[in-house]
């Protein structure tokens, strides 16, 4: 998949289950700063989008804040696809 293929569908996955239009779910928003998606709710919908790509079980050390704007969970799917190690930049 490309990157602009997961993107949309992610986009549609947050935007349905946090009820915001799609548009909003651009690479820079801060998913808990600017549209209150508390940590609770991000493993929530990242649990989802691992069911949906099937990707592998998270390993331990694993942070949730690493992954704070749409952008960086687009980024975290596509390095879990190919088989590379995620970015974990703050």
């Amino acid at each position: 998949m490309t990157r602009a293929e997961v993107a949309a569908e992610l986009r549609a996955l947050y935007a349905e289950a946090l009820e915001y239009p799609e548009e909003v779910f651009e690479d820079e928003v801060q998913l808990e700063a600017e549209l209150g998606v508390d940590s609770v709710k991000q493993v929530e919908l990242l649990s989802r989008v691992s069911k949906r790509y099937g990707l592998p079980t998270r390993q331990s050390g694993f942070r949730i804040d690493n992954y704070n704007t749409m952008g960086k969970v687009v980024e975290f799917v596509l390095a879990e696809l190919s088989g590379q190690k995620p970015v974990t930049t703050g």
